[in-house]
C-alpha cells in the first residue's frame, strides 16, 4: 500500500510540473489570461508589455520577437516602439499595446512597407514623417 501511495505522489508531482511548465500554452488554448494587477482571470485578453490589456485575435499565436523581421504574431518592446513611432510620425491611430496584430499590419501596408518589417524599413519609418 505504501508503494502505491509513493507512485501516485510521483505521478501527481510529474503532472503538476508539466502543467506548470506549459501553463502559458494552456491559457492560450482556453483563451484565459491573468491580469497581473489583481490576479483575476479575463477571457479573451492578454496583458501587453506596456501593462495594458490587448484583445486576442482569433487564429494568431503571439510570440516574443526580440529582433527583426517584425511580423504578424510578434510581441514585445520592439513592436511597442514600432507602434508608438507609427502613431507619432505617421498618425496611424493604432493601439500601442506591443502586439503586432491586424491593425499594425494594416498600418504598415498603408504606408507601403508590406506585411513584415526589417531593420532598414524600421529606420525609414522612424526618420521619415508623413505629411
Amino acid at each position: 500500500m505504501k508503494s502505491q501511495n509513493v507512485i501516485v505522489l510521483i505521478i501527481v508531482i510529474i503532472l503538476g510540473a508539466i502543467i506548470f511548465w506549459k501553463r502559458d500554452a494552456i491559457k492560450r488554448k482556453f483563451g484565459i489570461a491573468t491580469d497581473s494587477t489583481d490576479g483575476s482571470s479575463k477571457s479573451g485578453t492578454w496583458t501587453s508589455p506596456s501593462g495594458t490589456t490587448a484583445p486576442v485575435t482569433p487564429g494568431i499565436e503571439y510570440k516574443k520577437c526580440t529582433g527583426f523581421p517584425l511580423k504578424l504574431g510578434c510581441t514585445g518592446d520592439n513592436v511597442l516602439t514600432l507602434q508608438k513611432t507609427l502613431n507619432k510620425m505617421h498618425g496611424a491611430g493604432i493601439s500601442a499595446d506591443g502586439y503586432f496584430g491586424p491593425q499594425t499590419e494594416a498600418a504598415l501596408i498603408k504606408l507601403g512597407y508590406g506585411e513584415t518589417l526589417d531593420s532598414n524599413e524600421a529606420v525609414r519609418i522612424a526618420t521619415t514623417k508623413s505629411v
